[in-house]
């Protein structure tokens, strides 16, 4: 069965052959004399010709004769893999091109072969094999030379922020090493300036102008970038075959930067590491637990709250910012939001305040339920939340996407109540299934500029509204928690709304977290 290499691949254009054929002069062509009674030659329509190693011949080291090129010139393509089935064998090559990057896979067998590349200016294209005769002719009068590229991928990593830094090195072929090293985002890599390497049995130092990479040798694979007094642990890209990154110019010789790492799947998903983050009720309860959770998961957080002493001091503990603001006033959350884009793009909005009111449609005397009191219940819980989601989003979409499109992600607080109203929940439990009922709306509205809204329902936690009760009240309220029988700890909600930002595909739902509790009439 045939290895399907997900793999960056290219194959090298006429106009790239003609850009490079001066450079190439100065290094001497390849004899295959040794060998030509063992290689295979395809043609094409256009004239283009590929030399590949017989299926008989597919031993030892036999990946260094496959080339490609017209029927004058034929230049040696890096192998990635082969994979062989009876007669059928398949290649996987890359080489830099004019422009871009795509996969190609060379399919052979006795009949012909087929190159299929991803990119659809060039689609696929089938190759037949020419007769004995006509093939000592081409691999006799054909120039065979080195790769067109004289460099190699040695090393490539990249921070939470999604920034890369890359090491390559001259082919043997070119006389090796002569380091560089790129540093930047996909698309807008830029070359640093080296000063020294360093190297021993510890790991190597690469010193540039721009900062220093440190690779540190052994099985942890650990690498570092220190700029300015700051060191940043960087996620090394293994193996670099497997993602590979191309830096190509019209002439060949790796100058402007293009990325190919479809391999790393960790990235261009939303990542708390990095990301500037509001809190709304952040100062206390579930609020303040979520706060402390995405900051040790490395976000920039944002308080938001009405109590300025509380919310201060966690910002303060933290490291974050506060900023006091009435979720119901449109002029407070922009401010807050302001400030959230001082620290960077805003990605993750989570909206934890709220209150709550005991009060029945009708009391005990036949009184109907205050309507102001059911007004101001409805404008924290559910406009409140509205008013946070629609203006998050508008900064949102301002955003950058990540590479998988994603601008952010808005996670909104419901309750249990919203399902399972109970006697005098009736303002409650209907701002509730209100922000409830915003989910699925607001996702299928944000999608088109990549913003997540996912919903929490909480049961019975453990915040300080329940801290004053006895144990005996605080166990009354548990009893109807199926497993575990207790209060829910903020510190699981917080984590879960951590899960949240992390899980890219979660999207327009809202989720129970609750120990399956399901609370009865009262």
């Amino acid at each position: 069965m045939r290895q399907h290499l997900i793999l960056a691949a290219l194959l090298v254009s006429s106009a790239a052959h003609a850009e490079t054929k001066k450079q190439n002069k100065l290094h001497a062509p390849i004899d295959i004399r040794a060998v030509v009674d063992q290689l295979d030659v395809f043609k094409d329509d256009a004239g283009s010709v590929l030399v590949v190693p017989k299926v008989a011949a597919l031993k030892g080291d036999v990946e260094k004769w496959v080339f490609y090129g017209d029927a004058k010139t034929v230049y040696q393509q890096r192998v990635i893999g082969n994979s062989i089935e009876g007669d059928k064998y398949q290649w996987v090559v890359w080489s830099p091109r004019v422009q871009g990057i795509q996969q190609a896979f060379v399919d052979s067998d006795p009949t012909g072969v087929k190159i299929t590349c991803t990119n659809k200016k060039d689609g696929s294209r089938t190759l037949t094999p020419l007769p004995p005769d006509q093939a000592r002719k081409v691999l006799a009068k054909a120039t065979f030379l080195p790769p067109l590229w004289e460099r190699q991928a040695r090393f490539l990593a990249r921070d939470d922020d999604g920034v890369y830094f890359y090491v390559d090195e001259l082919q043997e072929d070119y006389g090796g090493k002569a380091f560089r090293v790129f540093v930047g985002k996909k698309g807008a890599v830029k070359e640093a300036a080296m000063i020294n390497v360093v190297s021993d049995s510890a790991g190597e130092i690469y010193q540039t102008k721009t900062g220093e990479l440190k690779i540190v040798t052994g099985t942890d694979g650990k690498a570092y970038w220190k700029k300015g007094g700051k060191k940043t642990e960087l996620v090394v890209l293994e193996p670099i075959k497997n993602r590979y990154l191309i830096i190509a110019s019209s002439a060949s010789t790796e100058r402007s930067a293009w990325f190919a790492t479809s391999s790393d799947g960790s990235l261009g998903r939303m990542k708390l590491s990095g990301s500037v983050v509001l809190v709304t009720g952040g100062a206390s309860g579930l609020g303040a637990a979520t706060a402390r959770r995405l900051v040790a998961g490395g976000a920039k957080a944002v308080i938001v709250d009405r109590d300025e002493v509380k919310g201060a001091a966690l910002a303060a503990e933290l490291g974050g910012v506060f900023a006091k603001a009435d979720v119901t006033e449109p002029a407070q959350i922009e401010a807050a939001i302001a400030e959230a884009g001082k620290l960077g793009p805003l990605r993750v909005a989570v909206s934890c305040a709220g209150v709550g009111w005991a009060a029945r449609t009708l009391d005990k005397t036949g009184t109907p339920h205050d309507l102001d009191l059911f007004k101001t219940v409805i404008g924290i819980n559910l406009i409140g939340t509205f008013n946070v989601l629609r203006l998050s989003a508008a900064a949102m979409s301002k955003n950058d996407p990540l590479e998988n499109g994603e601008r952010g992600v808005i996670v909104n607080t419901a309750s249990v109540a919203a399902f399972d109203g109970q006697i005098g929940q009736i303002a409650y439990a209907a701002s509730k299934a209100g922000v409830a009922g915003m989910t699925l709306p607001a996702a299928r509205d944000l999608g088109v500029v990549g913003i997540r809204v996912v919903t929490l329902a909480p049961g019975i936690f453990d915040t300080p509204m329940l801290g004053s009760l006895s144990e005996e009240v605080r166990a009354a309220l548990a009893k109807d928690v199926v497993f575990p029988k207790r209060l829910g700890d903020p510190a699981e909600y917080g984590a879960m709304v951590a899960a949240i930002v992390e899980t890219g595909y979660l999207n327009g739902e809202t989720i129970r977290l609750d120990g399956a509790l399901r609370m009865p009439p009262k």
